[in-house]
């Protein structure tokens, strides 16, 4: 048997595996308290541990302003919190996404005054020895957030989408510092680690019809940025690199490739991006998800769900997939998550162990 490293590595390579490997899950709004009381289980059993996630992705803290972030004041149901990238935000204390009330940049030409805290600071990886050790049995990898998403942690993403338009010299500025800050946490995480497995790059730029941008705009902003990117994290010793983004980035993809990324994450069905028509046209890109996980699950229909996964494992036995989804919510019935990972596990167990 095979462990998840040398699981992972040898069908990043295209190499036969044991079984195929699984990408981990983000599982949220009760999910995972469903699923236990489903499966009769204590209260610490983690779906990643029950079903052997084969990967963990360690983040650092890439905040612009480390020494920044704190918490302003406690409202009630909300707190007000300076977030480490300059932003003043209102979240709720149940909730996730905040509301930004204030941003670092208020004009354009403040932009030549920032400077970001230095990517080598001991506390931005103070949970790297937890998270390794935690994981030591998975298949580790580093991430950064990418240009787009980090470059509107700065400057409000309305203004910036119209900013790509009609002010280019700002937007290679504020484009170029990014690029600048990701390369040198990217670089110093590669050091730090030593895992040699590669780094994701969380830049969600998309929405479930379409990019936010233009292949034009991705081609004149981001693509010599991560070239660059890209250049400098292989000359530190990394031989890998994917890239995250929810919605369909397909319009993108020959753009990403060209760049340098190796694979992609989640490939969401809803947004039209279906892992055995993918693999038609790029035979040498890894695939890390290919799982609905939006509206087949949630029918908890076992023969839809079973017409569903079947071809994703077909496409699986070749090489170059990590099966999984982009996360699991509280509205898939806990029956219909196992039922899916049984069909995962079952078939590959015994199908994918030839010729190893």
């Amino acid at each position: 048997m095979m462990d998840s490293t040398e699981r992972v590595l040898r069908a990043i390579n295209f190499q036969k595996t044991d079984r195929i490997p699984l990408w981990h899950v983000h599982h949220y709004a009760g999910f995972n308290e469903r699923w236990r009381k489903f499966l009769g289980l204590g209260e610490n059993v983690e779906p990643k541990d029950y079903y052997g996630y084969d990967t963990a992705v360690f983040g650092p803290d890439e905040s612009f302003f480390p020494s920044e972030k704190r918490l302003i004041s406690d409202e009630g149901d909300y707190y007000i919190e300076n977030d480490g990238f300059g932003r003043i935000t209102r979240r709720k204390k149940d909730g996730y996404f905040p509301q930004i009330l204030q941003y670092k940049l208020s004009e354009r030409n403040e932009i030549d005054s920032i400077e970001f805290e230095k990517a080598e600071i001991d506390s931005r990886y103070t949970e790297l020895d937890a998270f390794s050790d935690k994981n030591r049995h998975r298949c580790r990898f580093a991430r950064t957030g990418g240009l787009y998403i980090r470059a509107h942690a700065l400057w409000p993403e309305d203004k910036l989408l119209m900013d790509m338009l009609f002010e280019p010299d700002f937007c290679g500025e504020l484009f170029d510092l990014v690029c600048e800050h990701m390369t040198a946490m990217a670089v110093e995480s590669i050091k730090r680690t030593g895992w040699g497995t590669g780094i994701w790059v969380y830049d969600d730029m998309a929405n479930s019809l379409n990019p936010m941008f233009s292949p034009d705009l991705f081609g004149r902003y981001l693509l010599p940025r991560y070239k660059k990117f890209i250049k400098a994290c292989k000359n530190a010793g990394c031989s890998y690199f994917f890239f995250h983004s929810d919605g369909n980035i397909s319009p993108l993809m020959d753009m990403l490739v060209e760049a340098g990324f190796d694979g992609f994450n989640p490939l969401e069905p809803r947004c039209g991006l279906h892992l055995p028509k993918l693999r038609e046209k790029y035979k040498d890109i890894v695939f890390f998800g290919g799982v609905c996980n939006t509206e087949i699950l949630q029918t908890n229909d076992r023969g839809k769900i079973k017409e569903h996964i079947e071809p994703l494992i077909e496409t699986a036995k070749s090489g170059g997939v990590l099966l999984g989804m982009a996360s699991a919510s509280g509205d898939i019935p806990p029956e219909a998550y196992d039922y899916y990972m049984s069909l995962i596990k079952d078939r590959t167990l015994h199908d994918n162990t030839a010729s190893l």
